[in-house]
């Protein structure tokens, strides 16, 4: 993968993730913050190390919440830092990234650093205002440790892409889901919960527990919003492959 394709699809994950993360606070403007909880649930390097030094995601949006509270404390006013909402993010339209965030993207696609998310995390902690370091410390994990792991990956010879076929026409998905090992096993082994993950699936007849199953392409958005779907794919086969409970189903 290209610097600019591997730094366009971290841009993309975070988005997502960043601004799922601002509807739970009510707002529309993505900030630092939430680009902090998005990398804790990143399945590349960035969310790897943060989760290896305890920054999961429940005790970060503990932390982010308790230091907004503390900052509107210094103004007067009382805030309830476990009054936050759902994600209503694919509920809603409007969401923009802050200037300072979308510094903070940037920054971390120039000069020798790849737009990954190890080099979103890294320039994140140099963030002048210090609102990141605040957090990390409420998480009790050293901005300056964390800073020198990061800066040990990004001194890592990246491992040669292997050639890939041409004539095929496929993609892979990698994701990391903040829960138990038997909740993400029960989400993926069970057919009729396919729509709830894959968002090219609208509804599908899982009836019979073994398949193969019909399936009908999502032609609706979670906001209302209509998806143009061609005809030829408005309808879906789906088969199970593997299953090897509980770490393989295909």
């Amino acid at each position: 993968m290209s610097r600019f394709t591997h730094a366009a699809a971290t841009m993309h994950t975070l988005s997502l993730a960043a601004m799922e993360e601002a509807s739970r606070f009510g707002v529309r403007d993505a900030d630092i913050d939430h680009l902090l909880l998005a990398l804790t649930i990143d399945p590349d390097t960035g969310g790897q190390i943060l989760r290896g030094m305890g920054a999961g995601l429940d005790t970060a949006r503990a932390a982010v919440a308790a230091q907004h509270a503390a900052q509107l404390e210094l103004v007067g006013i009382a805030s309830d830092p476990d009054g936050l909402g759902r994600i209503v993010f694919h509920e809603t339209s409007g969401y923009e990234w802050t200037e300072r965030a979308l510094t903070v993207l940037k920054e971390a696609s120039s000069g020798d650093r790849r737009g990954d998310s190890a080099a979103v995390l890294r320039t994140l902690i140099d963030e002048p205002s210090g609102l990141i370091e605040e957090i990390l410390r409420r998480i009790d994990v050293d901005p300056g440790v964390l800073s020198a792991r990061l800066d040990d990956v990004q001194r890592l010879r990246l491992a040669p892409q292997q050639a890939r076929d041409t004539h095929t026409l496929s993609g892979t998905r990698s994701l990391f889901a903040p829960a138990s090992r038997d909740d993400v096993w029960a989400l993926l082994s069970s057919a009729s919960r396919i729509p709830e993950w894959d968002p090219a699936v609208g509804t599908i007849d899982a009836d019979d527990t073994t398949g193969p199953w019909e399936a009908e392409s999502r032609t609706q958005a979670p906001d209302g919003r209509p998806v143009r779907v061609k005809d030829e794919f408005r309808r879906q086969r789906v088969e199970l492959m593997e299953c090897e409970r509980p770490s393989l189903i295909r």
